[in-house]
């Protein structure tokens, strides 16, 4: 996040990317991925992350968490 925080946004998303691929049951990875995207303007990968978050969410049974996403997920509608 302190990338993300500083606007590199790029080094941001890299580092969240390697998160996921190593801890793909993280939660948190995809809901700060899927901000940082939606400041820098790319809805789609937003979506995508969002929808993949949510399924790690169900799969951890996080529901604070799924809730959130499908939240940020409704504003991209």
């Amino acid at each position: 996040m302190e990338y993300a925080n500083k606007g590199d946004s790029d080094t941001a998303l890299n580092e969240f990317a390697r998160l996921i691929q190593a801890n793909p049951d993280y939660t948190p990875a995809y809901q700060m991925s899927a901000q940082t995207l939606m400041k820098a303007g790319r809805e789609d990968e937003a979506r995508k992350m969002l929808q993949d978050g949510i399924a790690c969410a169900g799969r951890t049974r996080n529901q604070h968490a799924l809730s959130e996403m499908q939240a940020l997920l409704d504003e991209l509608r």
